[in-house]
């Protein structure tokens, strides 16, 4: 005993007919010939198993459209910025890795920052004495060609809460460019701390303190590079602690400083986000997710 097998020609005429004429159509299967009736009945058969593949409509097509759109727009800012700010660090962490270098090397040969200062010290324009010191200390250890901006030439640069800082106009030092296009800028502030600026994108317009500047300090202590407000902790870095955002005479100098300088979208001085590149440092080498970027 055995099951018969069935052609597919059966098989697709069986689908939907009755017994009858199923039987009739394997008989003249059987028999060698297809009458134009049954010929007839396949071909209707096909056309009715085509019908049964229904097709997408043109608006469930464009509902689907619109989702793929929706998850495309929350998610693909959200993928450029982490690769932004993976690219920020990165470079952010070599150029630093260069500048601490050849600060090193100028303090081996040269003696402490702190002596560079004093060897200019009858000089009062603070511009011209940072450039001075940056020429003779700093540029000579600078590998490849060195380009010196020009007045004005280097754009306006602003502070992290987007207001406008003053270094943009040469107050405090030339900015230079190097051979990959990192811009430095050299400057000794008020209180005779050597203070250096990195920007890191290689862009002369719209750059922003913390987000593609980052300011240095050579510390008077090691006579090492590092970021500025490297000491504060992270609730200072932040600017969490308000009670910092004053002015003399109503708190200290330091204290007025650093709340200026915290790394806080609503910091809107001239100084804001300069504390951004410690805040970056402490927190290993990561921009933090709640960082003002």
């Amino acid at each position: 005993m055995y099951k018969k097998a069935f052609s597919l020609a059966e098989v697709v005429f069986s689908v939907g007919c009755s017994v009858s004429e199923t039987r009739n159509f394997r008989s003249s299967v059987a028999g060698g010939k297809i009458s134009n009736r049954n010929l007839k009945l396949v071909q209707e058969q096909n056309s009715r198993i085509i019908r049964y593949k229904r097709a997408f409509t043109l608006s469930e097509v464009l509902i689907v459209l619109m989702v793929i759109g929706l998850l495309s727009a929350m998610t693909i800012p959200a993928l450029i910025t982490k690769y932004q700010k993976i690219v920020t660090v990165n470079k952010l962490k070599i150029e630093y890795g260069k500048f601490a270098s050849l600060i090193t090397r100028s303090v081996t040969d040269n003696g402490s920052p702190s002596s560079w200062i004093t060897e200019f010290e009858n000089i009062n324009n603070a511009s011209e004495k940072s450039n001075l010191i940056a020429e003779k200390y700093i540029i000579p250890y600078i590998s490849g060609d060195v380009y010196p901006f020009k007045q004005y030439e280097y754009g306006t640069l602003w502070s992290l809460g987007g207001k406008e800082g003053f270094f943009a106009y040469y107050h405090t030092g030339r900015p230079y460019r190097i051979k990959n296009g990192t811009i430095f800028q050299f400057s000794i502030t008020q209180n005779n701390t050597p203070v250096l600026l990195l920007d890191i994108d290689n862009k002369i317009t719209n750059n922003r303190v913390g987000k593609d500047v980052f300011m240095f300090v050579i510390n008077s202590e090691n006579n090492r590079l590092e970021p500025m407000g490297s000491n504060f902790s992270q609730n200072v870095l932040k600017g969490i602690d308000k009670d910092r955002w004053c002015k003399p005479p109503e708190c200290k100098k330091p204290e007025w400083l650093s709340g200026w300088e915290a790394c806080n979208k609503d910091n809107t001085n001239r100084y804001g986000g300069a504390f951004c590149t410690a805040l970056i440092v402490q927190n290993g080498w990561k921009i933090p997710n709640d960082y003002p970027w």
